[in-house]
C-alpha cells in the first residue's frame, strides 16, 4: 500500500471512529424535555447530565494527549471504544438521575479518548500543506453526525414506536465495528512518538509556552459556547410553541452548517498567514449570529431561525484553524500534548456553559436572559483575540506527507 493511499485509509477510518463518537455526544440533545420528566429533575440538572459528559471528555484531554505522544494510538482507540460501550450500558440500566449522569460521565471518558489521537494520527501521515483541510474533514464528518442525531432521533423514536433510552444506547453499539477497523486497518507510526521526554515534562513544556496560552481562553468560550448552543437549542425553539420534531430539525442547523464551517477553517489554517486576524475579526461575527438568534425566536419566522443558526455553526472553523495552527506554534514531538491541553480547555467551557445556561433559565424564567450569557461572553474571545500570538510561518512539506509532530 502506498502512501498516499495509507493516509486516505487513516482519515476514513478516524472519521468513522469520530462519526460514531460524535453520535453519543448530542444523542441526549432532542430529549432534554423527555429526559427532565423522565428522572423529574430541574433544568439545571439537565445542564449537569450533559455538563457529566464534557466533564470526563475535558479532563481525559491532556492525559490523551501526553500518551498519544509516547504509546500506540491503536490501543488508546480501542481502550477508549470499550469505555464507551460500558458507559451506554450502565446509563441504559440506571434505576435513577445520578446512576444515570454516572454512565454519561464514562460514555464522555471513552469518547474524549478518540478526537486528539485522531488529529495526531492525521497530522502525522499528510504532508503540511494539506493538513488543515484533513483536519478539517475528519472534524466536519464528527459535526456531521451530530445533525444526524438532533435531526432524526425524534422522528426515527416515533416511526419505530421506541423509547428514548433504546435509541441513546443504539447509537454507541457502533463502537463495536471500530474497534475492528482500527485492529485491523490502524498503525501508528513510530515517528509520532517522542522518546526523549517523560509524559510530565511534555506538559510542563507545553504549559511553559506562554505564545499559545491566550488560546486556551480563546477556545474555551468560542467551543463552550457552540456546544452548549448546540444541546440547549431543540428546548429553546421547543419552547417558542414549535412541535417537537420541528424544533429538532431546525436545532440540527447547528450541526449540519459545523460541517461546512471545519472544513472552511481547514483551507483557511492552509492558505491564510494572518490567523490572529481571522479570530480578531470573527468575534463580533459571532456576537452577531447569536444576537440574531435572539431576534429570530422573537420573530417566530422558521426561515429566518433556520437561516440565523446556519450562522452560529458556522463557527467551529476557529476551533479547526487553532487545532492546526497548534503544530506552528509548539515544539516537536509536543502534538499531542498540546492539542490535548487546548481540547480539555473547549470542554472546560463544554462543562460550563450548558450548567450555567440551565441554572439562568431557572433563576429567571426567560430565555433572552438564558441566551445573553453567550452574548456577553464575547467580550473575553474579542481580548484573548487580540493577545493571541502572531503567525508564524507554516512549514510546507509537499514531497512525503510526513511530519514529527
Amino acid at each position: 500500500m502506498t502512501s498516499i493511499q495509507n493516509r486516505y485509509l487513516v482519515l476514513i477510518v478516524m472519521s468513522l471512529a469520530l462519526f460514531v463518537m460524535s453520535l453519543s455526544i448530542t444523542s441526549l440533545t432532542p430529549f432534554i424535555p423527555l429526559i427532565i420528566t423522565h428522572y423529574t429533575i430541574t433544568n439545571a440538572e439537565a445542564g449537569l447530565l450533559i455538563s457529566a459528559f464534557f466533564l470526563t471528555y475535558a479532563l481525559v484531554q491532556v492525559p490523551i494527549g501526553a500518551f498519544s505522544d509516547k504509546v500506540d494510538i491503536r490501543k488508546i482507540l480501542v481502550l477508549s471504544s470499550v469505555t464507551m460501550l460500558v458507559g451506554a450500558l450502565i446509563f441504559h440500566i440506571s434505576p435513577n438521575f445520578h446512576i444515570a449522569v454516572l454512565g454519561r460521565a464514562i460514555i464522555g471518558l471513552g469518547a474524549g479518548s478518540v478526537y486528539i489521537p485522531g488529529i495526531k494520527l492525521i497530522s502525522g501521515v499528510f504532508p503540511s500543506s494539506q493538513r488543515g483541510l484533513a483536519i478539517g474533514i475528519y472534524g466536519g464528518i464528527g459535526q456531521g453526525a451530530m445533525f444526524l442525531s438532533i435531526s432524526t432521533l425524534i422522528p426515527l423514536m416515533n416511526f419505530f414506536q421506541s423509547d428514548w433510552l433504546v435509541m441513546h444506547t443504539l447509537l454507541v453499539l457502533p463502537s463495536l465495528l471500530i474497534i475492528i477497523l482500527v485492529i485491523l486497518f490502524i498503525r501508528s507510526p513510530d515517528r509520532l512518538h517522542s522518546s526523549n521526554q517523560t509524559i510530565l515534562r511534555n506538559i510542563v513544556s507545553v504549559s511553559k509556552n506562554r505564545r499559545g496560552l491566550t488560546l486556551w481562553a480563546y477556545v474555551a468560550v468560542v467551543g463552550g459556547s457552540n456546544w452548549a448552543i448546540m444541546y440547549w437549542a431543540p428546548t429553546i425553539i421547543m419552547a417558542h410553541n414549535f412541535p417537537s420534531d420541528v424544533s429538532s430539525f431546525i436545532g440540527s442547523m447547528i450541526p449540519l452548517s459545523a460541517t461546512v464551517g471545519n472544513v472552511l477553517g481547514g483551507v483557511i489554517a492552509d492558505k491564510v498567514s494572518n490567523k490572529r486576524l481571522v479570530l480578531i475579526l470573527s468575534v463580533p461575527l459571532q456576537f452577531l449570529a447569536f444576537s440574531l438568534f435572539l431576534l429570530s425566536l422573537t420573530s417566530r419566522n422558521e426561515i429566518f431561525l433556520i437561516a440565523t443558526l446556519l450562522a452560529v455553526g458556522l463557527f467551529p472553523y476557529l476551533l479547526t484553524l487553532i487545532y492546526s495552527w497548534i503544530f506552528d506554534i509548539y515544539q516537536t514531538g509536543t502534538g499531542g500534548t498540546s492539542l490535548g491541553i487546548v481540547n480539555g480547555m473547549v470542554f472546560v467551557g463544554a462543562v460550563v456553559y450548558p450548567f450555567l445556561m440551565g441554572l439562568t433559565l431557572d433563576l429567571t424564567q426567560s430565555y433572552p436572559i438564558m441566551i445573553s450569557v453567550l452574548i456577553s461572553s464575547q467580550i473575553l474571545t474579542l481580548v484573548s483575540a487580540f493577545l493571541s500570538p502572531r503567525s508564524v510561518k507554516l512549514r510546507r512539506n509537499h514531497t512525503n506527507g510526513s511530519s514529527d509532530i
